[in-house]
């Protein structure tokens, strides 16, 4: 497969959705070998009617190890092709909620704590709403059972000793996962039965 083009599994089937790009497909977008591969998987999902955003977490991420203010700018501009979701107190709870699930189906999780608070964090935006999905590179954090594969590409690039490969996927939270303690009778009725209620800002405005 040659530069430029990519490889996708079930992308044509995502439309209508809100979703969340994890700081990763940013990072896919900075990067000149990946750049013209990704953007066409964005642009197709766009033209299928799918809203993205980012988290304003991956504006941190993406910043914590730059040293000008015109690294901080250059990585600035990469989002504002995407509506930006600020940290709230419901966002916040979700990831806290996310965390205790994970710990539940994986007992390690509680020693990267700290190193996953920004994945949370991300994770509890993408909860929040019952028709958001996240598209992202780490499985290792988001996986099975609480999050299922919805779509999923490979992006590849040519070096020295052949090709490099780079996976990102659409994952949906299973929201049959969360136990209903955790719910108000409102979030039971939004993540278990019923139409999805669209929450994030391009359904309201």
């Amino acid at each position: 497969m040659g530069r430029g083009k990519v490889s996708t599994k079930n992308l044509h089937a995502i439309r209508d959705k809100q979703i969340v790009l994890d700081t990763s497909i940013i990072i896919f977008l900075a990067n000149a070998d990946f750049r013209t591969q990704i953007i066409s998987a964005i642009t197709q999902l766009e033209n299928q009617n799918n809203a993205l955003f980012v988290s304003e977490i991956t504006l941190f991420e993406l910043n914590k190890s730059s040293r000008t203010n015109a690294d901080c700018a250059q990585k600035a501009r990469l989002l504002k092709r995407f509506t930006p979701l600020p940290l709230d107190q419901n966002r916040a709870l979700n990831a806290g909620i996310l965390f205790g699930l994970m710990n539940g189906s994986d007992k390690t999780i509680k020693n990267k704590e700290h190193k996953l608070a920004c994945d949370l964090l991300i994770g509890g935006t993408v909860i929040e709403n019952n028709n958001a999905l996240f598209m992202t590179s780490n499985l290792s954090d988001f996986s099975a059972p609480l999050w299922k594969k919805a779509a999923e590409g490979r992006l590849i690039r040519k070096v020295s000793d052949g090709w490099a490969l780079q996976n990102w996927f659409l994952l949906e939270f299973d929201y049959s996962k969360m136990p209903d303690e955790f719910l108000s009778e409102d979030m039971i009725a939004r993540y278990k039965g019923g139409q999805a209620r669209l929450l994030l800002p391009a359904a309201t405005q």
